[in-house]
């Protein structure tokens, strides 16, 4: 019986999902709060496992590029005095 009435309420929690695509709010009222947790959590566990794999192969996970000043926007040296 339980079983049952577990497909039963993902069927109506996913014809919500459906129905109100365009209402985050009305949708994360329908969604369980289990289901939003575990999908969280994968998402930060792929984060990780990508970010590890990039450390593997010898890129910094979070080392910015480093930022070049491009010509129209750098100043003119101090000891360039216009004429």
């Amino acid at each position: 019986m339980l079983h049952l009435v577990m497909d039963r309420v993902a069927a109506i929690r996913k014809t919500a999902a459906h129905v109100f695509r365009r209402h985050p709010e009305i949708v994360r009222e329908v969604t369980s709060a289990y289901d939003r947790r575990r999908r969280v959590a994968a998402r930060r566990e792929k984060a990780r496992k990508a970010a590890e794999a990039k450390q593997v192969a010898g890129k910094p996970a979070a080392a910015p590029a480093p930022a070049s000043p491009s010509p129209a926007t750098s100043s003119p040296p101090a000891s360039a005095q216009p004429s």
